[in-house]
């Protein structure tokens, strides 16, 4: 994991850590940046807010959008291939966006179904709400679909999974509060951050780093579990509040969002190298002709 610099100050008897190097991430003319996942090439996925919300990629201090220009999306994952997944929120179905062409898919019987993390070989893992209105956890291995549930779990939502296939997520107990989790090789450990009353772990890296959130009431902060220690992230500028962490890559580099009184900005913590520009499918060429998506954004429902 590349060097942190910290910040020494006791929280909840842990020591509050940002990046040496921190980048703000905002959709020109959006009020809501949100950074979900990041790949080891250093490209960014996530979504922004303009009267509807669209998915997005960053590398190369360039935004590019995830759009066929009829759809609203969300992209979560990454993987190392350029190949994306999220959800079309038109209709509550996961996606995986590869070599500029979407492949939309849903859990067999599922009402809803999102695509939250996907690794190397192509295996993508997210959760899905059944008919009965229960969240079950999901990996779809190229089409072989498995359903991951905590055990004694009222609900399961898995979000990130990694090159080993270790995968985590959160579950909620019967207390109603929220514990993170990871799974590997079938095997199930709780992830708590000591004293919050809620948990949530989003991504993990190939060296077993993870990221989520914690807290309660409303307000939260980031997190990094490296090596069994817990280190909260808390975006350093001023007025900042309510950062979540959500992904890490190999090398450290950890992207999230925080809210301010401007609204909600994306954030990279690390190091990034001069990542290529992704070359945009012609989905999203489209798309960018037809609406200028990322520049005007979307028109707001009438």
């Amino acid at each position: 994991m590349k060097k942190l610099s910290l910040y020494f100050g006791l929280l909840a008897g842990l020591s509050s850590v940002a990046s040496a190097s921190l980048i703000t991430l905002d959709v020109p003319g959006s009020p809501g940046t949100l950074a979900f996942g990041i790949n080891n090439n250093d490209v960014v996925v996530g979504e922004f807010w303009r009267g509807e919300t669209q998915g997005f990629q960053y590398a190369g201090s360039a935004f590019w959008p995830i759009a066929d220009g009829t759809h609203i999306t969300e992209a979560f994952g990454i993987n190392d291939l350029g190949d994306v997944v999220g959800s079309i929120t038109t209709y509550q179905t996961g996606f995986l966006y590869s070599n500029g062409t979407f492949s939309m898919f849903q859990i067999p019987g599922a009402r809803q179904t999102g695509a939250m993390g996907i690794n190397n070989s192509g295996q993508i893992a997210g959760f899905y709400l059944d008919t009965a209105g229960q969240t079950h956890g999901f990996l779809n291995d190229h089409g072989a679909i498995s359903t991951i549930d905590v055990p004694g779990a009222r609900s399961t939502s898995v979000y990130g999974i990694n090159n080993l296939g270790q995968m985590v997520g959160f579950y909620t107990g019967s207390s109603g509060f929220s514990a993170g989790f990871v799974v590997s090789n079938g095997v199930f450990s709780t992830i708590s951050v000591p004293g919050a009353t809620e948990t949530q772990a989003y991504d993990i890296n190939d060296q077993g780093d993870i990221v989520g959130i914690y807290g309660g009431g409303g307000s939260y902060h980031g997190y990094v579990q490296s090596g069994g220690i817990f280190t909260p992230i808390d975006v350093p500028l001023p007025g900042a509040h309510n950062t979540q962490a959500y992904g890490i890559n190999n090398d450290g580099d950890i992207v999230g969002f925080y809210s301010d009184n401007a609204g909600v900005h994306g954030f990279v913590m690390g190091e990034l190298s001069a990542a290529s520009t992704p070359e945009p499918g012609t989905a999203s060429l489209v798309a960018m002709a037809a609406g200028l998506i990322l520049l005007a954004g979307l028109k707001k429902k009438s």
